[in-house]
């Protein structure tokens, strides 16, 4: 039925489609009405560039709806857990600061994922478990993958010395 309307409104379809189209369509789960907009080829990019935005998006949705099973099934495919968002945030931060502990469970499993990954605000995924209450097994699943902090300490440096101390936690990447 979808692929009717979509043939019958083509330019009108095309004209709507977006980034936050294929990201509503993976948040449901909707891998059918994802094959649907990829095969249309809209020109919001290059085919590659497109197909990437396509697993992206639909990775995040399911990581960020706590789709377990659409995850696992991505992952499989060969997409990769450490997708960084703009802000540098890979999925398994995400699933950390939300507390979903079973996806936690599975994606600190996955072959290369980066356990200690920073985000452009320099915090890792067992700094945003301890600081943000995680559960147990959050933190339990971090450190067992090997995730850790060291201690951090920055000085600002001004014309007249040391202008001010900041001390805090860094991952160990």
């Amino acid at each position: 039925m979808l692929s009717t309307l979509v043939s019958r409104q083509r330019a009108a379809t095309l004209a709507s489609i977006n980034e936050s189209t294929f990201r509503a369509a993976a948040a449901a789960g909707k891998t059918d009405v994802l094959d649907i907009l990829v095969d249309l080829e809209p020109e919001i990019t290059s085919e590659k560039a497109l197909q990437e935005l396509h697993h992206i998006t639909e990775f995040r949705a399911a990581v960020e709806s706590n789709n377990i099973q659409l995850a696992n099934k991505l992952l499989q495919s060969g997409v990769s857990p450490d997708l960084k968002d703009m802000d540098g945030a890979t999925p398994l931060q995400f699933a950390v600061q939300e507390k979903y502990e079973e996806m936690v469970a599975i994606l600190v499993k996955q072959s290369g994922v980066d356990v200690n990954s920073q985000d452009n605000y320099e915090s890792c995924p067992l700094l945003k478990a301890v600081v943000e209450d995680g559960s147990v097994r959050v933190v339990s699943s971090l450190v067992e993958a090997g995730a850790g902090l060291q201690p951090v300490v920055r000085f600002t440096k001004t014309d007249r010395g040391i202008g001010s101390c900041m001390i805090g936690m860094s991952s160990l990447s």
